[in-house]
């Protein structure tokens, strides 16, 4: 009976340090796709010279599908200082970087949450975690 107990306790313990290094490596992994997926669409914006509203619903989709959810929540979104949903013109090449400059960024909360160990042992267990992605490129685009 005592070696039951203590090869429990050592599985649980073994459990739980395992449960973090796993769960940082899932949520590396949903970073790092998330930014894969932001640069296909930068570089899109880049030729199109805006975020159309179709390339705008699938980048939302497809960062859906790797579970990182994009809703109604203020602190998710898509952003980028040119989309077709707001009206924005497109930005065009120009001599000046500043006035070309396209951005996008990205800001999703993965699903399931990452655990956070230190709500076990009475810490605070803070807000949800949420994963922000995004970059910048010149405007390759010449005629409006």
């Amino acid at each position: 009976m005592n070696n039951l107990m203590s090869g429990l306790l050592v599985v649980l313990l073994l459990m739980f340090l395992l449960t973090q290094p796993a769960d940082d490596y899932i949520l590396s992994s949903k970073h790092q796709i998330a930014e894969h997926i932001t640069q296909v669409y930068i570089t899109r914006m880049r030729l199109e010279g805006r975020l159309s509203i179709n390339d705008e619903n699938e980048l939302k989709s497809k960062i859906n599908d790797i579970g990182c959810i994009i809703d109604s929540d203020t602190n998710t979104y898509v952003n980028a200082n040119a989309k077709e949903s707001r009206g924005d013109p497109r930005i065009l090449r120009s001599n000046e970087s500043v006035g070309s400059e396209l951005t996008l960024e990205v800001k999703c909360r993965p699903e399931p949450q990452p655990f956070k160990p230190r709500s076990l042992i009475g810490g605070a267990a803070g807000g949800p975690c949420y994963i922000r992605v995004g970059g910048r490129e010149p405007s390759e685009r010449i005629v409006p």
